[in-house]
């Protein structure tokens, strides 16, 4: 057996304050120590990038094979978006012994990343009144 480890969302595209589900579900050789899956956004781009994890919940006696069920509140912010200098992704990783996976996230009104890239173009063709 192979080691396996997998995240799925119900959703992937969420409004802030919105409540998100999933699975984690894993086959692992060897039974881990510790098993959590945990909510989090990072930032990546020019300059540091930051990781700030919003919840996370334990696997109570975690075995080789499970599949466990998950929900985490949104908090109202920072909404995932994309831009020339900095972005913010959101996610939900699952950590197994030394085993993880990441389903990715979007976390905005509408569940539309803003690209801030196309605003400030935008601003700029706009006319000065």
């Amino acid at each position: 057996m192979s080691n396996q480890i997998r995240v799925q969302l119900d959703k992937d595209h969420v409004n802030p304050g919105a409540t998100i589900a999933g699975k984690a579900g894993w086959e692992l050789e060897d039974s881990p120590r510790s098993a959590s899956v945990r909510l989090f956004w990072k930032t990546s781009g020019k300059g540091t990038e930051d990781i700030v994890i919003v919840d996370e919940v334990e696997v109570p006696d975690p075995s080789n094979q499970q599949l466990f069920d998950f929900s985490f509140q949104l908090p109202v912010e920072p909404y995932s978006f994309h831009g020339r200098l900095v972005s913010v992704a959101w996610g939900v990783e699952a950590v197994v012994g030394k085993h993880s996976d990441v389903a990715k996230l979007v976390m905005a009104p509408d569940g539309v990343v803003c690209e801030l890239s196309g605003i400030a173009k935008m601003q700029s063709t706009m006319p000065v009144v």
